[in-house]
């Protein structure tokens, strides 16, 4: 889950949303070649609430990472440090990504039906919209196949 590239391509982190894992890898990427390189650990979400899900980058290079079953959506530097968390009002966000014309709207799905439980059920499986962040996302490549 939550794999999202660096605004330079340079840099390609994924995540494990195992309970018994609950983390967030980087590693340098060549993207001319599309390979990795060796993986290395760049947050630990047990010391946060909710598993990694979903990710996504902005142009600051900060990553964005969903936390299914915590109800957060987090910011994290490009070091790895919480920058930014944002309590949604349902338990279960699943994928953050930017959008609208200037990238600067937060999109935020969900995942709903038999899996949601806790908070705001009702809401549970709904598309939200963040606004008035200050912060750009970065335009995504479409796929060409």
């Amino acid at each position: 889950n939550g794999l999202a590239f660096s605004p330079d391509g340079r840099r390609m982190y994924f995540s494990d949303s195992h309970p018994k894992v609950r983390k967030i890898w980087v590693c340098d990427y060549d993207s001319d070649t599309g390979t990795p390189g060796a993986p290395s650990l760049f947050f630990d979400t047990k010391v946060v609430s909710g598993r990694p899900d979903g990710g996504t980058v902005d142009r600051e290079g900060c990553y964005w990472q969903a936390g299914v079953g915590g109800g957060q959506i987090y910011r994290l530097s490009p070091e790895g440090k919480v920058l930014m968390s944002i309590d949604m009002p349902i338990e279960k966000p699943s994928k953050p990504m930017f959008g609208g014309p200037n990238l600067d709207v937060l999109y935020v799905t969900s995942i709903g039906g038999g899996e949601a439980k806790g908070r705001n059920r009702s809401e549970a499986g709904s598309l939200f919209a963040i606004t008035g962040l200050g912060i750009q996302g970065v335009p995504q490549t479409r796929f060409n196949g």
